[in-house]
């Protein structure tokens, strides 16, 4: 039986990078090509630079 992630999210609207690579068994450089080919949504940025 596969593992369920819904518990280690649950009530989250963003997940990080790591978090969405473990969530799909997927790279990081494996989850860009996909947000590049428009397979999933891209990146939402959260916070800027301050300075």
């Amino acid at each position: 039986m596969k593992y369920c992630h819904k518990k280690d999210y649950e009530r989250r609207y963003f997940l990080t990078v790591p978090e969405v690579c473990s969530l799909f068994s997927y790279s990081p450089s494996t989850l860009k090509r996909r947000e590049k080919s428009g397979k999933i949504r891209t990146r939402v940025k959260i916070s800027g630079r301050v300075g």
